[in-house]
Order: structure tokens, then C-alpha cells, then sequence
């Protein structure tokens, strides 16, 4: 009963957090959007390795997938396509074209015995108590560019509770990025 309390008293408490203060984005809210048309900007030349079409980025480095913190914010930038030789990707201005967030998977806690060993279920710890379920949100931002450009979409992932509240904010996203990129805002 506790557990319940607790866990309803937080989401209420994050719920109060609104997307602007004071007429100003608050990059902290995660109910603040990154505004379609706003512009994300490549900083820093990136080489993507052959056979790959995907660039991770956590706490202001590229990185392998292998070495992501999952339990950490983290963004993937997509290119359209995989090819054999290295591809780079130079310094260039991206249009938001459109932003979803989207329920990438759920790893869910069950009871053993309900369990069906072909059914697809991941289970996590007992640290909750075996009462919930976690979600991978994303926030995925489709990109145009006016050069043209292998780039296709940037796509930030947190881990977040069963309650449905997105957790990757701004913020967030700034952080995972490092100075490999900027944004401008659109208003």
C-alpha cells in the first residue's frame, strides 16, 4: 500500500511540472517538446563505420551500442542507409520536420506462474516488489535537410515507470549530444 502511495504522490508531484515557466520552455518538463521547425545543428564532422546506419551518442560522446547505459538518456542518430565504406557526416543545419514520442518496448514483471515460456516477456527486478512494469520511451525527431544529407531522424530513449509519463527531456537530450550538436528553437 505504500509503494502505491508513494509511487501516486510522485507522478503527482512531476505532473505539476508544466512545459513552460513563465511563458519561457522549461528544457526540465518532460511535457516540453522539441517545436517542429526548430533546427538542430551538426557542430562537429562524425564518421560513421562501414556496414552501419546508426551513430549513439551518452553523455557528450559517440558510442557503441554495446557501451550505452541504458539506464541513462541516450540518442541515436539515423541515416538512411548502411554502406560498405565509411561514411561522413560534415557540419550541416537539420529542420525538424516532425517529433513523436514514441513506447519502444516494455520490460514487464510477471508472475511465474502465468508465465508462458514462448511468450515475449522481459522480467525485472525485485526491487519494486514485483508490482510493475518499465517502459523505454523515445522522443524521435525526423530531419530534412536542405544539402543533401543521409540523415534521416534522431531518436533519444530514457527509461521510465509504468505510469506513462515521457522522461526524455530536453535537457536530457542536450546531455546525450554534447557539443556534437545544437538546437534552435523554433518558437
Amino acid at each position: 500500500m505504500w509503494r502505491f502511495i508513494i509511487l501516486s504522490l510522485i507522478t503527482l508531484i512531476s505532473a505539476c511540472q508544466s512545459a513552460y515557466l513563465d511563458g519561457v520552455p522549461s528544457e526540465h518538463s518532460p511535457y516540453y517538446q522539441v517545436p517542429v521547425d526548430s533546427k538542430l545543428i551538426l557542430n562537429r564532422t562524425i564518421a560513421v563505420k562501414p556496414a552501419r546506419s546508426t551513430v549513439y551518442f551518452q553523455r557528450g560522446r559517440i558510442m557503441p551500442w554495446y557501451d550505452i547505459d541504458l539506464y541513462g538518456a541516450y540518442c541515436a542518430l539515423v541515416l538512411e542507409r548502411k554502406r560498405d565504406v565509411e561514411q561522413t557526416i560534415k557540419p550541416a543545419e537539420f529542420n525538424v520536420h516532425e517529433v513523436s514520442n514514441e513506447n519502444f518496448f516494455t520490460l514487464v514483471k510477471t508472475d511465474r506462474r502465468y508465465f508462458e515460456p514462448d511468450a515475449y516477456y522481459l522480467h525485472v527486478s525485485d526491487m519494486d516488489g514485483g508490482n510493475s512494469s518499465y517502459q523505454v520511451y523515445a522522443t524521435v525527431m525526423d530531419l530534412r535537410s536542405d544539402i543533401p544529407s543521409e540523415v534521416r531522424r534522431l531518436t533519444c530513449a530514457a527509461w521510465n515507470h509504468s505510469l506513462g509519463m515521457p522522461s526524455v527531456t530536453l535537457e536530457k537530450i542536450r546531455q546525450s549530444l554534447g557539443d556534437y550538436f545544437s538546437f534552435r528553437l523554433a518558437r
